[in-house]
């Protein structure tokens, strides 16, 4: 049985982080101000105490890649799973009242759209994934916080987030390792 999580965990600790560096430097060296993609799963009641339990740490929890509970379906004769695997990458944001080309040019041109690029590479060029090539992304800018109002019921994070919500339908799972690739 391949478990969607263990192997996802294997996965994403391989992305390289985001930021900190100049663009012409080659190979590019982190900076202090770098951001390793952090990965977490499960739903909102565990996002909420994952979240606090990162401010109380003080430690960063952003950039985000937070799984939402799926269903998936194993073949034990060809050894993967196949699940539609719902991925949420989000950024912290404090200044909430940014227009949204600001937004666009510090959380999505430099982190998330970036960080999503760097999955597709991930499931295009590791033979640990077979999918189909398509995904559906849709942005969040400036959602959650605790003092949602009425409109905003469905948020459910406590930070307020720039947010990228990712769809892979039918992605297959497989037991084989990473390989070796560039990102």
């Amino acid at each position: 049985m391949i478990i969607v999580e263990e192997q996802l965990t294997k996965a994403f600790g391989t992305l390289p982080t985001l930021g900190g560096y100049p663009e012409i430097e080659e190979p590019p060296t982190p900076a202090v101000d770098a951001f390793q993609p952090v990965y977490k799963w499960g739903n909102e009641a565990h996002l909420i105490k994952q979240i606090k339990l990162f401010n109380e740490q003080g430690s960063s929890l952003y950039p985000l890649i937070y799984q939402l509970s799926n269903t998936d379906s194993d073949d034990a004769r060809k050894n993967y799973t196949t699940t539609d695997l719902v991925l949420i990458l989000a950024t912290r944001v404090t200044a909430t009242d940014l227009l949204n080309e600001n937004r666009w040019a510090m959380s999505y041109r430099n982190i998330l759209f970036p960080l999503a690029k760097n999955i597709e590479t991930l499931f295009k060029k590791s033979p640990m994934f077979v999918w189909d090539n398509e995904f559906k992304k849709t942005p969040y800018p400036n959602y959650g916080g605790e003092n949602n109002n009425e409109s905003d019921k469905k948020n459910f994070t406590i930070d307020i987030w720039d947010a990228l919500k990712l769809e892979f339908k039918g992605l297959k799972i497989t037991n084989n390792c990473l390989g070796n690739f560039k990102y």
